[in-house]
């Protein structure tokens, strides 16, 4: 079994409001594909809980 390493250049930005209940979570990341693409991931939702997800191929 190998182990496999994703080098990945990501922005992490935490808000946490606690008079108003806010704990939230935003990430944004470049995945490289396989074809020499990249796809810009953002990711965002409720600290602890599964957030969402949107993935937008990039060409070049």
């Amino acid at each position: 079994m190998s182990d496999v390493t994703l080098q990945n250049d990501a922005a992490d930005l935490i808000r946490i409001e606690n008079t108003s209940n806010k704990h939230r979570f935003y990430r944004c990341a470049i995945w490289p594909g396989l074809f020499g693409d990249v796809s810009l991931v953002r990711e965002w939702g409720r600290i602890g809980q599964p957030g969402q997800m949107r993935l937008d191929a990039q060409p070049d």
